[in-house]
């Protein structure tokens, strides 16, 4: 058999060279083709575009594969020969370049490997800054009470990321917001900043642990932190925690991506109870995370404090008692998501809304009743993350990997609730991971990673431009207030009539998701590198 192989690529035979160079130079041309077509398709959805692209290449270097390996008519010791040029040339570009994480549309971030790593940067500075960390109250410090202009939650004091009494300045092209302090490094998270007082409270991955840290929202120094033998990680979310520290009552609520509920002294950052909310969904049995970790924030509502872990043995939400950390009612049966609970008043009753992977569903706070639900509302990866706008009895919802937005209509007569939809808008408003805000009447968010005005009651779209990736928005009086994904920090004016950016300055590196935190004129941000403090202040 080696004898007539040989014999075989002894005889000459003319190379196909031609459809081989044909194909190199068509292999481009459709990848761009499948971005611009999916693009159209999908409204401009770069996730779609990515995977439209990606499959694409894929199916050019397979075609490419079967040419070289049995229609260019090469002998074997060619094939083998250009076969393991390219496996040296993929080994050395992999022994140079490592992936760091993955923008919102699935674009990896590459960097030297001889490097350091943004989180191994934040531990050396941490070590390093060790005599700068100060847990002991300044002078006069009397406890931590959330007060007006406090931003004590995810989102702000009512989840809905506005400060509408705010006054702020906008002329940054011109003078650049004060840089307070930072920007300085910080472990991995997706966490953004509460604020109470002179204290500011975040969550971050340090190692093979998971920490809730309190820094001093004056200076950036840390007063205390509080560590679990806890770490999430995953490629394409990236590592770390994702929900906001909740403070109520002196207390602090942080849920870790693992699944571990703290209840912390504010203060101090003493533990006073915890719980591990997949476990108690699993009733003893821990149940499985969802592929990128829990990211709810706590919300506390009369006493006790509200997780959402899913699962299927009648625990999808859980209500703790705030004191004790024991569980006063547990129920539900659906597949978590990545959006946080909230507690709304529609109709003059309290409701709990929990988006989960399968809808919008609604609970009595008090006793964990089933009020309504709307559903089925999902995608192909199980995705619902932008928190719920309710104003009045509506209820806007939007999901990304092109689903888009609804309006609900909810309405009760007695016990009996009725859930209508007035508008639907499928595959257009499509939230991924980035919450809207409602202002005089108008929605404003991301679509995809471009800023778009829709009217709440209508659907109708008013406009849609400017690009910001996959970043966050607060409204700060008449301005939004824009964290892009690149770190950098836009103000654009909320105007149904028309879109216009009236400025943007550089503040952060690194991909950013974190929402910011406003409090006293002061605004916090942060990623999953560096955090900073800024002054907006007129």
């Amino acid at each position: 058999m080696t004898d007539a192989m040989e014999a075989t690529d002894a005889r000459p035979r003319k190379v196909r060279w031609l459809p081989g160079l044909i194909l190199l130079v068509l292999a481009p041309m459709c990848v761009v083709a499948a971005w611009m077509i999916a693009g159209r398709i999908a409204d401009g959805d770069r996730t779609v575009q990515m995977t439209a692209a990606i499959v694409t290449l894929a199916i050019a270097v397979l075609i490419q594969a079967v040419w070289w390996l049995g229609l260019a008519r090469l002998s074997w010791r060619g094939r083998l020969i250009g076969l393991a040029g390219l496996a040296v040339f993929v080994a050395g570009i992999a022994a140079v370049v490592r992936i760091d994480g993955y923008r919102g549309e699935m674009m990896p971030i590459l960097a030297f490997r001889w490097e350091p790593t943004p989180e191994e940067r934040a531990l050396a500075f941490f070590k390093s800054n060790a005599s700068r960390q100060d847990a002991t109250p300044p002078e006069g410090f009397v406890g931590v009470t959330v007060g007006d202009g406090d931003w004590p939650q995810y989102r702000g004091a009512n989840r809905d990321g506005l400060a509408p009494d705010a006054v702020i300045r906008t002329n940054w092209n011109d003078a650049p917001p004060k840089l307070v302090w930072g920007p300085q490094p910080v472990g991995p998270a997706w966490s953004s900043f509460a604020v109470v007082g002179d204290r500011a409270y975040t969550q971050e991955q340090r190692g093979e642990e998971e920490t809730v840290v309190c820094y001093d929202a004056n200076e950036g120094v840390q007063r205390w932190v509080h560590a679990d033998t806890a770490r999430f990680s995953e490629t394409l979310g990236g590592d770390g925690p994702r929900g906001t520290p909740t403070i109520d009552g002196g207390r602090v609520y942080a849920l870790g991506a693992t699944g571990l509920l703290n209840c912390l002294d504010a203060a101090s950052g003493a533990k006073i109870w915890q719980r591990d909310i997949l476990k108690d969904a699993g009733d003893g049995e821990r149940v499985a995370n969802i592929d990128w970790g829990m990211a709810g924030s706590p919300p506390v509502w009369e006493g006790k404090v509200f997780a959402a872990p899913g699962g299927k043995k009648g625990r999808e939400v859980i209500a703790y008692d705030v004191a004790t950390g024991e569980i006063v009612w547990a129920v539900g049966d659906g597949a978590a998501s990545y959006a946080s609970p909230r507690v709304e008043t529609i109709g003059g009753v309290p409701h709990l809304l929990v988006f989960d992977a399968e809808g919008l569903k609604s609970f009595d706070p008090s006793s964990g009743r089933l009020l309504w639900s709307f559903g089925p509302w999902t995608n192909q990866p199980k995705v619902n993350a932008a928190q719920p706008i309710v104003q009045g009895n509506h209820v806007f919802i939007s999901s990304g990997y092109t689903i888009g937005s609804v309006l609900l209509k909810v309405t009760n007569r007695g016990s009996e609730w009725k859930v209508e939809e007035v508008w639907r808008n499928d595959n257009e408003f499509k939230l991924k991971f980035n919450d809207a805000v409602l202002h005089k009447g108008f929605l404003y968010g991301l679509d995809e990673g471009i800023l778009a005005c829709y009217e709440f009651e209508t659907g109708e779209r008013q406009w849609k431009s400017g690009r910001y990736g996959y970043g966050q928005i607060v409204l700060l009086g008449e301005t939004l207030v824009i964290l892009a994904e690149d770190g950098s920090l836009a103000a654009v004016s909320a105007s149904p009539t028309q879109y216009e950016e009236v400025a943007r300055v550089p503040v952060l590196e690194g991909k950013t998701w974190n929402h910011p935190a406003f409090a006293r004129g002061k605004l916090f941000v942060r990623n999953d590198r560096e955090a900073a403090c800024l002054d907006l202040s007129p």
